[in-house]
């Protein structure tokens, strides 16, 4: 049996996550839910974390390559897809705090800001994201990515 088209680049499924890697990334989207999960980073696995999942509606942000240097190529998120932003594992991060307030529904950017060297030795330097609260999206509609028909996706 033979693959067909299905299995090319153009239709890999990519990474959901927004990724902040180089100063001045933003995202803006409308904000479903908060939902803690147990982390999946070394050095941190098992322990709780929060994940907030968005419909984006802009932004433009990188990746890193397998060296952990930043992709020149941005990522530029299609309106009304899915994309999670993560706090710290433990669950004890200023993003975390900030997300707090933030009502399904409510509009909400976040935009990395500077980079701030760490306190302790090899570790890598604190990212500083602010969050910016919006008003309510008028065409939020109670839906999050769990609503999706998965017979409506080719």
């Amino acid at each position: 049996m033979v693959k067909d088209e299905l299995f090319n680049s153009k239709n890999e499924v990519k990474s959901s996550f927004v990724k902040f890697s180089k100063v001045g990334d933003w995202f803006k989207g409308t904000f479903l839910k908060r939902m803690l999960v147990e982390s999946r980073l070394p050095g941190h696995i098992g322990e709780p974390q929060y994940h907030f999942e968005l419909k984006a509606l802009a932004g433009e942000f990188h990746a890193l390559d397998d060296k952990k240097q930043v992709i020149s190529t941005s990522i530029v998120p299609e309106p009304g897809t899915y994309w999670k932003v993560s706090g710290k594992p433990s669950h004890k991060s200023a993003l975390d705090d900030r997300m707090r307030n933030v009502k399904p529904g409510q509009i909400v950017g976040f935009e990395f800001i500077e980079e701030v060297p760490s306190k302790q030795k090899g570790f890598n330097p604190a990212k500083v994201i602010k969050v910016y609260a919006g008003g309510m999206d008028p065409s939020y509609m109670g839906e999050d990515a769990d609503d999706i028909d998965p017979s409506s996706v080719v």
